[in-house]
C-alpha cells in the first residue's frame, strides 16, 4: 500500500522542462536570498550537520492571487547544495527538487512539524503583517532512499492561510 499526501506534488520532480509545482498551481515566488549561511540549531540537527557549521540555504517568498502567503527556507549540506544553482538567487527551471533529482537526491521519505509561532519582524514585513502576530511553521525534513537528510524546509505562512493534510491508500 502506498500514501498519497497534499504535500507530494511538491516533493516530486518536474519533467518535460515543465515549471515548479507552485507556479503550476497559480502561485509565484520571489526570491529572497541563496548562498551559504549558518543554520539555526534545529535545522543543522535536522540536517545532520555540526552546529555552527555552513549549510546552503535559498529563501524564497510565495504569494497566491498577488498577496503573500509563505516565507519559506530550504536548506542543503554544502555537499549538496555548495556551486549548483541552489545557491544563486535566481529561479530554476522545474523547482529546486528537479534540480536535486538531477543531482541524484530525490525525496524518499519525509517528516513534517507543523507549530504555532509569533511572526519575526522579517516574516513580518515580507507577509504584510505586524510582528508578532500568529504564523504557522511547517519544518519538513526530505531523506532519500538510504535513509540520510538531504533537504530541510522551513515554511513560514500566514495564518489565516488554510493547511490541509490528505492522506489517501492506494
Amino acid at each position: 500500500m502506498t500514501w498519497f499526501c497534499s504535500s507530494e506534488p511538491y516533493l516530486r520532480p518536474q519533467g518535460g522542462g515543465a515549471s515548479d509545482a507552485w507556479t503550476q498551481a497559480g502561485g509565484t515566488q520571489r526570491i529572497i536570498n541563496a548562498g551559504e549561511a549558518v543554520p539555526a540549531p534545529d535545522v543543522a540537527e535536522a540536517l545532520g550537520i555540526v552546529p555552527d557549521k555552513s549549510a546552503v540555504a535559498r529563501g524564497r517568498l510565495l504569494s497566491l492571487d498577488g498577496q503573500p502567503f509563505e516565507v519559506a527556507v530550504s536548506w542543503w549540506p554544502v555537499a549538496v547544495g555548495r556551486s549548483t544553482a541552489l545557491a544563486e538567487p535566481r529561479r530554476i527551471r522545474g523547482g529546486a527538487v528537479t534540480l536535486l533529482a538531477e543531482l541524484g537526491y530525490t525525496v524518499h521519505r519525509t517528516v513534517e512539524d507543523v507549530w504555532a509561532a509569533p511572526a519575526s519582524e522579517e516574516e513580518a514585513v515580507l507577509l504584510g503583517i505586524a510582528p508578532g502576530s500568529p504564523v504557522l511553521v511547517l519544518f519538513r525534513t526530505a531523506f532519500d532512499a538510504g535513509g540520510l537528510p538531504f533537504q530541510v524546509d522551513v515554511m513560514t505562512r500566514r495564518a489565516n492561510a488554510r493547511q490541509r493534510y490528505q492522506l489517501t491508500a492506494n
